[in-house]
């Protein structure tokens, strides 16, 4: 609902979930920090996890002790393992994640900024993320009366939107076209104060960088004892739980499916969260698992910014009004799911 936000066609209410009325109905210690260390062990002997309390404790470290552990974590880059990646990305660029960071303190200051000077935007990356992204930015420049702004796409030189149909692809390149938005299938190799570094050997003008390339492993991983690919994310069964380790669960970020380590779009699936809950409970009751079977024939949408999408279901392809209010009606479902368990929860209070 990222697009629908920054264009103010929802509102801050419409898109978040309060957590502590699920959490005091599940009868769950809710621990704000950040966890920066996990230790596995063989069993009985409990897993350790290492985090940083989010109160203001000077950074002092604790930890907690567990026989089941489940992962779920957003991608939160690490600074220093990114600008490694891509020199200069830590100062001088924007991250799409942690998503309240951007929309709530960074994106103000661009359209402040923009009301003086129009900028040039380029977002960085392949997937589906980075298209609905930059689609998102030049509506919310236009409808908050920034004029002149130029926009960039920054794929790198590899496969784009390698998880869609190609009939949504070609539709993604016509309305880039149409919003005069650059598509440039490039690599980005560092990053300047005004300007992107290519690996073809120019330079783009750039005044406002926004990274949302693929997810990187969190910090946590180093050392964890957990089976991991190349990249650092843990590898899981389909039963989504560590392949060298029976007590470990992992979705999200983090993850990918032994079966289709390259598909993000399966590790980051409401489906996936549904199955992991249902496996947490079938473990601690001693039932079987179910697998996760990532769906190949489903839904597939892509937002152009609020109001437009284009989506295809099987061999059918919508684009425009209807593809958007399919996509909203959908994701407005998801919330007031959860909106509703937490009025049961404040009743049965």
């Amino acid at each position: 609902m990222l697009a629908g936000y920054l264009t103010g066609h929802y509102t801050a209410q419409d898109c978040q979930i309060d957590l502590l009325p699920l959490m005091a109905q599940a009868g769950v210690s809710w621990v704000q920090g950040q966890c920066v260390a996990i230790q596995t062990h063989a069993h009985p002997d409990p897993h350790q996890v290492t985090y940083t309390p989010l109160d203001g404790t000077d950074g002092v470290q604790h930890t907690l002790a567990c026989d089941l552990l489940s992962i779920e974590e957003a991608s939160s880059p690490d600074g220093d393992a990114l600008d490694k990646a891509l020199p200069g990305a830590a100062a001088h660029a924007l991250s799409l994640h942690p998503v309240e960071a951007l929309v709530a303190v960074f994106w103000p200051k661009v359209i402040e900024a923009a009301r003086q000077h129009a900028p040039s935007v380029v977002v960085i990356g392949a997937g589906t993320e980075a298209v609905e992204l930059v689609f998102a930015v030049e509506q919310s420049l236009r409808l908050n009366g920034v004029s002149g702004a130029r926009f960039g796409l920054v794929t790198g030189s590899g496969p784009w939107l390698h998880d869609v149909p190609e009939a949504i692809r070609q539709g993604v390149v016509a309305q880039l076209r149409e919003r005069q938005i650059s598509l440039i299938h490039a690599t980005c190799t560092a990053i300047g104060g005004n300007t992107l570094e290519l690996d073809s050997q120019t330079q783009l003008t750039c005044d406002v960088p926004i990274l949302a390339m693929d997810s990187r492993a969190p910090v946590w991983t180093n050392g964890c004892g957990l089976a991991l690919l190349p990249s650092g994310h843990v590898l899981t069964t389909p039963h989504l739980r560590s392949t060298n380790n029976e007590r470990v669960f992992v979705v999200g970020e983090a993850s990918a499916c032994q079966d289709q380590p390259n598909n993000r779009e399966a590790a980051n699936s409401l489906a996936a969260r549904d199955t992991l809950a249902y496996n947490l409970w079938a473990t601690v009751a001693g039932k079987w698992l179910k697998k996760y079977h990532p769906s190949t024939r489903g839904f597939r949408v892509v937002s152009f910014g609020a109001g437009q999408a284009i989506a295809q279901w099987r061999r059918w392809t919508v684009e425009g009004a209807l593809a958007w209010w399919w996509k909203s009606r959908q994701d407005r479902a998801v919330v007031r799911a959860y909106q509703k368990a937490i009025r049961s929860s404040r009743l049965a209070d």
